[in-house]
């Protein structure tokens, strides 16, 4: 849909609505005449005209978008890191907190089974792998006094940076 589409039928709907609210407005007054612009205009032309005014703007929006078809341009194909590559480098970013010698061999350990199981295809060692991960990775955290709360927040953050494909 083209961005003038919504804009030219909300400029519609106003105009019409207001053509009502000034024909029951004045109507219950029993004023007769509207002066606008100088000009002297009586209540019914300028209710016909207001409220055809907004019928019309609300056809031409509909008539857009139908009589000319909208084509999305391309986005453009941007080179992008492998989702591999990028999603060990977050998860080396987001375990660059848990300093502990142990826990960074077993990371790097996890990282080679873990592409070894997904080339594989095997998914009971990778579902395997990722519960013996979280289970490591929730024990060290607690460890080092994280809250409840944040702990589990912090293990699914991490979890799901973990690649599900070759």
């Amino acid at each position: 849909m083209y961005t003038i589409v919504p804009i030219i039928m909300a400029i519609g709907v106003l105009v019409f609505s207001a053509g009502i609210i000034i024909y029951v407005r004045l109507g219950y007054n029993q004023i007769k005449s509207i002066n606008v612009l100088g000009k002297e205009y009586t209540l019914g032309r300028f209710v016909i005209t207001t409220i055809g005014s907004g019928i019309l703007l609300i056809m031409l929006s509909i008539m857009i978008n139908n009589v000319v078809p909208y084509t999305a341009e391309p986005e453009s194909q941007s080179v992008l890191p492998s989702s591999a590559v990028k999603s060990d480098f977050e998860l080396e970013l987001m375990l660059s907190d848990i300093k502990s010698d142990s826990m960074t061999a077993y990371v790097q350990q996890f990282q080679q089974e873990y592409q070894e199981a997904l080339q594989r295809g095997d998914d009971s060692t990778i579902g395997l792998l990722r519960m013996e991960f979280t289970y490591r990775i929730r024990t060290e955290l607690e460890d080092q006094g994280y809250e409840a709360s944040r702990l589990e927040q912090e293990v699914q953050r991490i979890i799901e940076r973990l690649p599900q494909q070759p």
